[in-house]
């Protein structure tokens, strides 16, 4: 499996007090590419992709406008730019019988929410 995103950032290097010949990267710990798609009662669907710095947090809020009640499933790819042979792949349909849907694994821990507005908020941590 190969994915084509280019991450440009800038290395900058630093020179440790504690020795002339040290040098630490201060580079981001961890980055995550997520790519979401989302297929509607229509068989259409929709890609997010969005880059976070934390390996938790809100992959959707509903200041992103996605109406619950018309999503019926879901693909959710994350890259782990330190270990990009290895991404979390989920594939799931949605049970709009639940006000959560909650996907739990030994890598990552998903919870999908229908919001009082029935629009759709995502959060995420992965393992």
């Amino acid at each position: 499996m190969s994915y084509n995103y280019e991450i440009n950032y800038s290395l900058e290097k630093k020179k440790n007090d504690n020795s002339k010949f040290i040098y630490k990267n201060n580079e981001c710990d961890m980055l995550f590419i997520f790519e979401l798609i989302l297929t509607n009662n229509s068989n259409e669907s929709t890609i997010i992709r969005k880059i976070k710095k934390n390996n938790h947090g809100n992959l959707l809020s509903s200041q992103d406008n996605i109406l619950y009640n018309l999503i019926n499933k879901y693909k959710l790819t994350v890259i782990n730019i330190n270990n990009p042979d290895n991404p979390i792949i989920i594939k799931n349909n949605l049970n709009h019988n639940l006000s959560s849907n909650v996907f739990l694994n030994d890598k990552i821990y998903l919870e999908i929410i229908y919001n009082s507005n029935n629009l759709m908020e995502i959060n995420f941590q992965i393992q």
